[in-house]
């Protein structure tokens, strides 16, 4: 039988990148408000944001096209950003028993080059991303059927509302952080296995579910 399978969110639980993000977004959206972007996380991000684009008249109507267009600047910004403390302590801890994906709803090669900067990247068996698809629901099936495993074998770690919500539609549990985008009443409505306020709790939580 093949390892467990841990989903890393990437942003919010592995780098704190979400002021970069937030200054790039009121950049192309003058009128978005911190609590616009925490809203927009509620689902699917970029759904969330092509509705904001298309309210607001914006001609950019979409993460991607962001993306696209910032490809460059969004690679050398999340290379200045901070790494949670501990993380990487807590992902090489866990690394031997559980297979880890990092399932995100950024670009796959600034996430990657995050990760080497790091020297995290050989630790997860792959990065899925929005070049992969922009639903991370798809993304957990996309894992499924590359690697066999069920989803009661599974756990997304994540730091937002939206990605709880696309992990129970494919059935799998969820962990949140307090230590990202939205607060631990706004997680909670996802239904969470556990709330963690610390990166030692994690590896705990996650042994524990596994027992």
């Amino acid at each position: 039988m093949s390892k467990p399978i841990l989903f890393f969110d990437f942003d919010g639980v592995i780098v704190h990148s979400m002021d970069m993000w937030l200054k790039m977004a009121q950049r192309d959206y003058p009128a978005l408000t911190a609590q616009d972007f925490i809203n927009n996380s509620m689902g699917n991000v970029h759904e969330e944001f092509a509705k904001y684009a298309e309210l607001h008249g914006h001609k950019v109507t979409s993460i991607r096209e962001h993306q696209d267009q910032n490809d460059l600047e969004i690679r050398n910004g999340l290379l200045k950003q901070r790494m949670v403390t501990g993380i990487d302590v807590a992902i090489r801890e866990v690394q031997e028993k559980f297979q880890l994906f990092i399932v995100t709803s950024g670009r796959k090669a600034p996430v990657k080059a995050y990760l080497e900067q790091q020297n995290l990247l050989d630790a997860f068996e792959d990065v899925y991303a929005s070049d992969d698809d922009i639903s991370k629901y798809k993304k957990i099936q996309m894992i499924f059927e590359r690697t066999g495993c069920v989803s009661d074998r599974c756990l997304f770690i994540t730091d937002t509302l939206g990605d709880l919500r696309e992990a129970a539609r494919a059935n799998v549990a969820g962990i949140g952080v307090s230590w990202g985008l939205h607060d631990k009443v706004d997680l909670r409505k996802g239904d969470p296995i556990a709330m963690v306020d610390s990166v030692e709790e994690l590896v705990g939580v996650i042994q524990k579910h596994f027992s």
